[in-house]
């Protein structure tokens, strides 16, 4: 067959589809993964959506918000922060999950960085509207212990939820336990940012923080937490159609009942707040001043309604002042100290004494426990003494294994530049030792003399 018999054979042509026949969604630079409890009261926090979506990519949360979201921060959150370690470490990043403008751009940012739309509804912009961005959420994070073991055991993500930033929850309503703000094994806080651990393990010694049990609280406690829930809860179902809660309306019901006569003095009695900081709250434009979600809610708890209530039906609190007798104080549960376990303390005390354990002070051992220093001195007044004064004796022996070493160091120094005929200077001596600040210390500085002296360098003062 010759090739011109190919030329009048149908040519099959590969059909090119259409752009409108289907549309490729834009790709996000980061994993757009789903909040955990997105759209109930659980919901998780900025923060931990922040350190999951890092260790999502097998990066340091620290490192993920260095890299991709600090860049993009506005100047003002950066002034004064350049120090991404200490921020972590301290309270600036739970802003993060706060009402105010910095919670808005972080949720943008990240919005645009994973195409995930709604990431705003984490933080407390919703519960709390336009009050003041201060004083609502903790320094830093806390957390129930339980619920860590439950989710592991469960095998499902690890989280903190927006709920347990706030001051006025203290207790795990799932749980009715205390929720916890220090490691029990390093008695340190927790950074809002991860650097290096897992969620779920201590930010700082990588100690696993879930426990079957934790510190039960008593029960005025838990019927004050519940309620607090509750109100929290209202909020929440009220916020459902709206882009945050109109907190100018219980003010404006505040100002309703204060306008009656003799009702000023009732609510300063029910409450236990002065006539004038009531007057603040409803002129809050004036003054300057608005209250934490804590104060309102335990102004609430003492007239009996929740804010809500109060929003809705501004008579009913004067109703309710009038026909009512003032409850007592709100039961708080940081006063109440926790049961001291005897066999627990004897045995790190009994370790220390032992030398199974570095030499400590009972105040360090207090802390390692999780109680006060007075009552564990209360408790074991002898043994305390004892672990006072090992740990004196092992910081005197520190002290001077240490200033040993300095002085054979710098001796070292200057030995080796007079061999090398070099004249042992102060400033050529810094440049062999390990550290340059050590001729600060004054045996670093009788060691330079000492030795000059012994070579015949320098003369007796």
């Amino acid at each position: 067959m010759s090739q011109n018999s190919f030329v009048n054979l149908p040519v099959r042509v590969r059909r090119q589809p259409s752009r409108e026949s289907f549309s490729i969604p834009a790709r996000s630079r980061l994993y757009g993964i789903e909040p955990r409890e997105a759209g109930t009261l659980w919901v998780e926090s900025l923060t931990s959506y922040t350190n999951r979506l890092g260790w999502m990519h097998r990066v340091s949360p620290k490192v993920l918000v260095a890299q991709e979201l600090v860049p993009h921060l506005g100047r003002e959150y950066l002034y004064g922060n350049s120090n991404l370690g200490s921020c972590c470490r301290g309270g600036w990043f739970m802003h993060v999950n706060g009402n105010g403008s910095l919670a808005q751009e972080w949720s943008t940012i990240l919005e645009q960085l994973t195409t995930r739309s709604g990431l705003l509804s984490l933080t407390s912009h919703l519960w709390m509207g336009h009050l003041s961005p201060r004083g609502h959420l903790r320094v830093m994070p806390s957390w129930c212990p339980v619920c860590y073991a439950e989710w592991k055991e469960q095998k499902v993500p690890v989280y903190q939820p927006l709920l347990w930033m706030f001051r006025a929850v203290t207790i795990c309503a799932k749980h009715t336990v205390q929720l916890e703000t220090h490691c029990p094994h390093c008695q340190k806080h927790q950074s809002a940012i991860s650097r290096r651990t897992q969620p779920g393990y201590c930010t700082q010694c990588n100690i696993w923080l879930g426990r079957t049990l934790g510190q039960e609280a008593s029960g005025e406690v838990v019927e004050w937490q519940q309620w607090v829930v509750h109100a929290i809860e209202e909020i929440d179902m009220a916020t459902a159609n709206l882009e945050c809660f109109a907190w100018e309306n219980f003010f404006m019901s505040l100002a309703t009942t204060l306008r009656e006569k003799g009702m000023p003095t009732k609510l300063a009695r029910f409450t236990g707040l002065e006539r004038a900081r009531l007057y603040q709250w409803i002129d809050n434009q004036s003054a300057g001043y608005t209250p934490s979600l804590e104060k309102i809610l335990t102004f609430c708890y003492a007239c009996g309604m929740t804010p809500l209530q109060i929003m809705r039906n501004p008579i009913a609190l004067g109703n309710c002042i009038a026909q009512s007798v003032p409850r007592s104080r709100t039961p708080q549960p940081h006063s109440l100290a926790p049961k001291l376990d005897r066999e627990r303390c004897l045995e790190l005390i009994r370790a220390v004494l032992d030398g199974q354990e570095q030499p400590i002070g009972f105040t360090q051992a207090a802390k390692r426990l999780g109680y006060s220093a007075s009552a564990l001195r209360r408790n074991f007044p002898q043994e305390c003494s004892l672990m006072t004064e090992r740990a004196r004796e092992y910081r005197k022996q520190r002290k001077q294994q240490r200033e040993a070493s300095v002085y054979e160091e710098v001796r070292q120094a200057v030995i080796t530049l007079h061999n090398q005929k070099i004249f042992p200077s102060q400033s050529q001596v810094q440049r062999l030792l390990s550290n340059r600040n050590l001729l600060t210390m004054p045996i670093a500085r009788r060691a330079l003399h000492d030795t000059r002296q012994e070579l015949g360098i320098e003369r007796e003062k």
